[in-house]
């Protein structure tokens, strides 16, 4: 896995916004624990299909045939 060499520090962001969120829900701090669990599936949203399944690519090459097509 190449992709673990250059994004550790993603995926130690990943870990430290789940336990933070574990943490503020314990503590009972609602109006935080909703931004930081929003935030925390933002990320593995993006980790997940940009990444992981390449999503980046498909649209990269689809904003560029659009260009291509209005030359």
């Amino acid at each position: 896995m190449p992709w673990l060499k250059t994004a550790w520090l993603q995926i130690v962001n990943v870990f430290i916004v789940l336990f933070a969120y574990g943490k503020l829900d314990d503590a009972g701090i609602a109006g935080a624990a909703a931004l930081v669990g929003l935030w925390g599936f933002v990320l593995l949203v993006y980790w997940i299909f940009w990444k992981f399944f390449g999503m980046g690519k498909v649209v990269k090459d689809f904003i560029a045939q659009r260009k291509k097509n209005k030359k």
